[in-house]
C-alpha cells in the first residue's frame, strides 16, 4: 500500500497527537513572532528556543514529518483536526502557497536550521518561485538537517488543486515524465482519455510535468518549457491516437482544445519556439493565434523574445522566427500595416532608439513578395480640395524613399480621419527634414482647424497643440532645421488666445498622467510669447481644484528664469486673486517676488496684508530685511507691529538700532500713536532675542526713569511689562 494511504488508515496515538499539536502551535507562534519582532529581539529568541526544546523532546520519540495529504495536515503521522486547531488551517495555507508538500525534521536539526526554515516560511510565495522553489531556496540558505518535498505546481489552483496533486502521484504523470515508460494498460489509457476531454486540467498537468523535467535536468543544457510540452503531447499522440482502437476520436480538435487553454505567453512560445514541430503543424496552431492573442500582446511578446536573446548575431536567428510568425499572422496587408506601428512602440519599451530602429528595419526588410509595401501608398483625405489633396500626396511621395517604418505608418493612415492623417504626414516630413512646403501647408490647415473647433471638439484641438509642442521637445526627433522650428512657432502664434485659454483650463482640470504634464510644459517652447502670463491669468481666476497645485508648480518653475509679470493693481485686486497670488509668490525665491508681496501689504483686507508680510518674513532673499525695515513706517499700524516681530529673525546692527529707538522713545512712530504701547512691547520682545544685554539696560531705564522726583515718566503697564521681561532675562 502507498505510504500516504497508510497515513490516513492509521488511528491517532493520543500521546503523539498531543505532542504533534503542541509542536505545531509552537511553530505557528514562532512564525507570527518573526513578523512582530526584529531579529535578535529577546522575545523572538525566547520563542525560538522554546520551539527548539519542544522539537528535541518530540524527535526523541520519532523522526518528525509535517505533511499535507488530501488537504489535511499530518505531523508524525498524526492527523491534526484543522476545524478544531486554528494553527493547522493557517499552516496548511502557508505550505500550499509555497508549494511545500512535506517538511522533515530530525534530532540533528540545529537552531540555525530552524532559523532557515522560518526564513523560508515567511518569504513571499512569489519570491520563493523566483528563487527556483522552496527546496532550492532552503538549500541556498544552507539548512542542512531539514528536508523538503514540493508539489510540482507553478501557481495556486482553485477547483483543480487537489485533483492535480493526486494526478502528480499517478501512473499517468510518470508516463509524462519518464522516457522509458512507453505503454499504458487499459485502465490507465481510459484515465488518459478522460483527461484529454478536460483540456483545462490537461493543460495544467502538462505545465507541471514540463516544470518537473526542467527542475530534474537542471545540470544538463536547459530545454524550453514549450519543447517539453510538445514532447509529451507527441508521446500521447503515439500512444493513443495512432492506435486503431481510437481512430474514431477527433484527434486534431482535442489537441487544439488543449493548446488553446494555455496562457498567452505559453501558447505564443509553443508556436514561436517550435515553428516546424509536427504537432504545431498538424493542429495548425498558428491559425488560433489571432483569436487568442491580440496584436498588442503579440508585439509585446515579440519584443520580450528579442530581449531574452543576445545581439551577438544581430538577432539573425530569432528575427527569422519573428518574420515567419508575423508573416503567417498578418497575411492580410492592411492588418500587417496596422500591426507595424504597435510593434515599433513595444520595441521602444525594451530597447534604445537606435536599437529599436535597427531591429524594426531588419524585421521588415526581408518579407516575401506580396507583403512588402514599397508602393501603392494611398490616403483617404475626406472632403478636402484637390489642390490640398495633391500637397498631401506630394508629401507622401517624398516619404516613399524613407525607411519602411515610415511608409508603414503613412500607408496605414487611411483608417484615421483627416486631421490625424495630417499629423502623421507632418511628423514624418519633419523627421526627414524634407517637404518643407507641404509641411507649412499642413501646419496652416491644422491651425485653421484648431481655431474652428472653439465651440466644438476641444479635445481634438488639444491633441493637435500638444503634438506640435512635443515635436519641438521630444529627443527622438532629429535636430530640427531652423526653418521647421520657425514654421511651427510662427504657426502657433495664429492660434486664438481664447481657445488656448480653454485648452489650458481643460488640461489642468483633467491632468491624468505625468506624460500629459510633461507635454503641457512643452507648450512653453511652442508659445514663446505671453504663454506664462496666460497661465498666470488662468491660475488667478480659475476655481481651486485638486490639480491647481500642478499649475502652481509649473509657474514656480517658469518664474525661476522668467521675469514675474503680475498686474499693477495688487493693492486693490479681488481678495480671491490676491490670496492665490500670495500662495504662488511665497514659493518663488526671487527679489521680485518680495517686492510684489510688499505691494499686497497695502491691500485693504488686513488679513491678506498680514499673510503677505508673513510670506516675506519666511523668504530667503537679500531684499527681505530691507522690506521688513520699511514696514516699520507702514501706514497700517498692525503691519508695523508684525514687521517689528519678524525683525527678531535678523541679528543686524541697523535692526537693533531701530528697535532700540522704538523701545525707549515714546511715540517714536507718530502715525501709530494709539498703538504706541503695543509697538514698544513688541520691540522689546524682539530685542530680547537679538541683544539681551542691551535690552536689560533699556528695561532698567524704563523701570527707573522719572520725570519728577517721585513720578515715573513711563506708563505703569509698560513698567510692569519691563519688570517681567527683565526677570526672564536675568533667569536665562
Amino acid at each position: 500500500m502507498d505510504k500516504q494511504k497508510k497515513i490516513i488508515t492509521k488511528q491517532n496515538d493520543p500521546f503523539l497527537l498531543k505532542m504533534a499539536t503542541q509542536l505545531l502551535i509552537d511553530l505557528n507562534s514562532l512564525l507570527k513572532a518573526n513578523h512582530l519582532y526584529p531579529q535578535k529581539h529577546q522575545i523572538l529568541l525566547q520563542i525560538t528556543e522554546n520551539f527548539y526544546n519542544r522539537l528535541k523532546i518530540t524527535s526523541q520519540h520519532k523522526k518528525i514529518s509535517i505533511e499535507i495529504f488530501k488537504n489535511n495536515l499530518y505531523i508524525i503521522e498524526q492527523s491534526i483536526d484543522k476545524n478544531n486547531v486554528q494553527a493547522a488551517k493557517e499552516f496548511i495555507k502557508k505550505m500550499q502557497e509555497r508549494h511545500i508538500k512535506k517538511i522533515i525534521l530530525t534530532n540533528y536539526t540545529a537552531m540555525a536550521d530552524i532559523m532557515g526554515l522560518i526564513k523560508l516560511l515567511t518569504t513571499a510565495p512569489q519570491n520563493i518561485a523566483a528563487a527556483g522553489g522552496a527546496k532550492l531556496m532552503l538549500l541556498n540558505i544552507d539548512t542542512q538537517h531539514i528536508q523538503i518535498e514540493e508539489y510540482f505546481i507553478q501557481k495556486p489552483l482553485e477547483e483543480n488543486q487537489e485533483i492535480l496533486i493526486r494526478l502528480t502521484n499517478s501512473k499517468i504523470f510518470n508516463f509524462f515524465i519518464t522516457e522509458d515508460f512507453k505503454q499504458l494498460d487499459s485502465k490507465q489509457t481510459q484515465q488518459l482519455l478522460g483527461l484529454l476531454e478536460k483540456p483545462q486540467l490537461m493543460c495544467e498537468l502538462l505545465k507541471i510535468a514540463a516544470h518537473y523535467l526542467i527542475q530534474k535536468d537542471k545540470n544538463t543544457p536547459p530545454r524550453e518549457e514549450s519543447y517539453l510540452i510538445l514532447k509529451i503531447l507527441k508521446k500521447i499522440n503515439e500512444t493513443i491516437f495512432n492506435s486503431e482502437k481510437f481512430k474514431h476520436l477527433d484527434q486534431k480538435t482535442m489537441l487544439q482544445n488543449i493548446l488553446a487553454k494555455f496562457d498567452k505567453k505559453t501558447f505564443f512560445n509553443i508556436i514561436f519556439e517550435n515553428t516546424d514541430d509536427s504537432i504545431v503543424e498538424y493542429t495548425n496552431s498558428i491559425s488560433l493565434l489571432p483569436t487568442l492573442i491580440d496584436p498588442s500582446d503579440t508585439a509585446r511578446l515579440v519584443a520580450q523574445k528579442l530581449v531574452s536573446h543576445t545581439p551577438t548575431d544581430n538577432y539573425t536567428n530569432i528575427i527569422k522566427h519573428i518574420q515567419y510568425v508575423i508573416g503567417k499572422l498578418f497575411i492580410d496587408r492592411d492588418k500587417f500595416l496596422n500591426f507595424l506601428p504597435i510593434l515599433k512602440e513595444n520595441l521602444y519599451l525594451y530597447f534604445n532608439l537606435q536599437e529599436s530602429k535597427d531591429i524594426f528595419n531588419t524585421i521588415c526588410a526581408n518579407f516575401e513578395d506580396g507583403i512588402t509595401i514599397e508602393n501603392d501608398i494611398e490616403l483617404s483625405v475626406g472632403t478636402i480640395s484637390e489642390q490640398e489633396k495633391r500637397n498631401v500626396i506630394n508629401g507622401l511621395n517624398i516619404l516613399k524613399t524613407v525607411p519602411l517604418e515610415k511608409q508603414a505608418i503613412t500607408a496605414s493612415i487611411n483608417k484615421f480621419n483627416l486631421l490625424p492623417d495630417y499629423i502623421y504626414v507632418l511628423q514624418y516630413s519633419i523627421c526627414e527634414q524634407t517637404a518643407l512646403e507641404p509641411f507649412k501647408k499642413i501646419l496652416s490647415k491644422l491651425i485653421f482647424t484648431i481655431n474652428q473647433e472653439e465651440n466644438n471638439n476641444l479635445k481634438l484641438s488639444k491633441q493637435i497643440i500638444f503634438f506640435l509642442a512635443d515635436m519641438l521637445s521630444v529627443e527622438r526627433i532629429p535636430a530640427l532645421e531652423n526653418e521647421y522650428y520657425t514654421s511651427i512657432t510662427y504657426a502657433a502664434k495664429k492660434i486664438s488666445s481664447n481657445i488656448l485659454e480653454k485648452i489650458i483650463i481643460h488640461t489642468i482640470t483633467n491632468f491624468n498622467s505625468s506624460t500629459e504634464k510633461e507635454s503641457f510644459e512643452h507648450l512653453f517652447k511652442l508659445f514663446i510669447e505671453n504663454f506664462t502670463s496666460l497661465c498666470l491669468k488662468i491660475y488667478l481666476n480659475s476655481k481651486q481644484t485638486k490639480n491647481s497645485k500642478i499649475l502652481q508648480e509649473i509657474l514656480v518653475n517658469r518664474y525661476k528664469n522668467e521675469p514675474i509679470e503680475f498686474s499693477n493693481n495688487l493693492r486693490s485686486e479681488h481678495p480671491k486673486k490676491v490670496m492665490r497670488s500670495i500662495e504662488l509668490l511665497k514659493k518663488i525665491q526671487t527679489d521680485k517676488s518680495v517686492f510684489l508681496l510688499y505691494e499686497i501689504t497695502f491691500h485693504e483686507n488686513i488679513i491678506l496684508a498680514q499673510r503677505a508680510l508673513e510670506a516675506i518674513a519666511n523668504k530667503n532673499s537679500s531684499s527681505t530685511l530691507n522690506i521688513l525695515l520699511k514696514t516699520i513706517e507702514h501706514p497700517y499700524c498692525e503691519l508695523c507691529i508684525s514687521g517689528i516681530k519678524y525683525l527678531s529673525l535678523f541679528k543686524n546692527t541697523i535692526v537693533i538700532s531701530k528697535l532700540s529707538i522704538i523701545a525707549k522713545k515714546k511715540h517714536a512712530l507718530m502715525h501709530c500713536r494709539k498703538l504706541d504701547l503695543e509697538l514698544r512691547c513688541t520691540a522689546i520682545k524682539s530685542l530680547c532675542k537679538l541683544d539681551p544685554i542691551l535690552t536689560k539696560n533699556i528695561l532698567s531705564e524704563i523701570i527707573t526713569k522719572k520725570k519728577l522726583l517721585f513720578i515715573h515718566s513711563e506708563p505703569k503697564r509698560l513698567r510692569l511689562f519691563a519688570k517681567k521681561q527683565l526677570k526672564l532675562l536675568i533667569n536665562m
